[in-house]
């Protein structure tokens, strides 16, 4: 088994004149690596010195005889300076090892030399995070948390907030790590969010969102899928309802205009036309056989009678039919 005297870190490399935050990443963590296995080197890799142009860069000498003396800790930093300006871009090596007053300040000024330096105009960038065709959905919420940390309020990148510079390094926070997986799941796609909300509900009781986004990475596919469907389903039962709502509406209009067109066309009044006259040859327009002339008053009662007995049987006979027509709408509809 391979301890830890075996392992061997990757060789230096000089960064080229394209690169990116990751690969910047890639060297920065080798270089400090590097640095870390020289006792020399540890004691600067989180302090502070000054300009070439201070005095022994204002380092003091160490208490007690065994210690260092200030010349002898300037001697040191400016060989670790060069070894760092060896690897990184040939233009800045005299700012690296002339104006460098800390190992941030080094990082920040590459940073800015390949322009992702610390700044909000980096941070508005989030909006070009987008994912790529054939891109794991695990690895686009990592390229967005990686976005999140590399623009984080640092004492180095002189940005404040609320109009104070920071004192300390900022950290990445639960809520923010939770704002990644929502913009995550936008991302994806845009209905996600409440299909999280609505499926996992219970989870999020008691668990953060955070905590649950391996768990929805895994079965994203999945949840896609059942998205689709859902949503497939419920355009088609609002469709069938207008497509019932509209064939009751046709059918009750068409039930209407044949009603309407029986009654118009029974209670329709005929023009006055006189049936005795007609067959005697004379003229017979403009009157009925109340009003002929050639009728005895005792013969138009009696047809006056004979009138009401068939009207009343006529009524009789339009209640039946109204009635036997309204029994078959019902019978229709149940």
């Amino acid at each position: 088994m391979a301890t830890s005297s075996d392992f061997r870190p990757p060789k230096q490399w000089q960064l080229s004149e394209e690169e990116t935050i990751s690969t910047y990443a890639n060297w920065q963590s080798n270089i400090l690596y590097h640095l870390s296995l020289c006792n020399d080197f540890s004691s600067f890799l989180d302090s502070n010195w000054e300009k070439k142009s201070v005095a022994n860069r204002g380092l003091k000498n160490d208490a007690g005889t065994a210690g260092k003396t200030g010349v002898q800790k300037a001697i040191i930093l400016e060989r670790m300076l060069s070894l760092i300006a060896q690897f990184a871009p040939s233009l800045l090596r005299n700012d690296i090892i002339k104006n460098s007053t800390s190992l941030s300040w080094i990082w920040e000024r590459i940073r800015k030399y390949y322009a992702f330096g610390s700044s909000e105009v980096n941070f508005i960038k989030l909006y070009e995070i987008k994912r790529k065709d054939g891109e794991r959905y695990g690895t686009l919420y990592q390229r967005i948390l990686a976005h999140l940390e590399d623009n984080l309020i640092t004492i180095s990148s002189g940005i404040e907030h609320d109009g104070l510079k920071p004192t300390v390094d900022e950290v990445l926070s639960p809520t923010a790590e939770r704002l990644a997986v929502y913009h995550w799941l936008t991302l994806i796609d845009q209905r996600l969010p409440a299909y999280v909300a609505r499926t996992y509900a219970q989870d999020l009781q008691s668990r953060s969102l955070k905590d649950i986004q391996p768990r929805i990475s895994e079965n994203m596919d999945a949840i896609l899928v059942d998205i689709n469907s859902q949503e497939a389903t419920s355009i088609q039962y609002t469709q069938s309802l207008g497509r019932k709502s509209n064939s009751y509406s046709n059918f009750t209009n068409k039930k209407h205009q044949a009603h309407n067109t029986k009654r118009n066309s029974v209670n329709k009044k005929p023009n006055q036309s006189c049936a005795i006259c007609s067959a005697a040859g004379r003229p017979s327009t403009g009157h009925d056989i109340s009003k002929c002339w050639f009728i005895s008053k005792f013969d138009k009662m009696n047809i006056a009678k004979a009138c009401r007995v068939m009207a009343s049987e006529d009524f009789k006979s339009e209640e039946e039919s109204d009635s036997d027509d309204t029994n078959d709408d019902v019978a229709e509809q149940l």
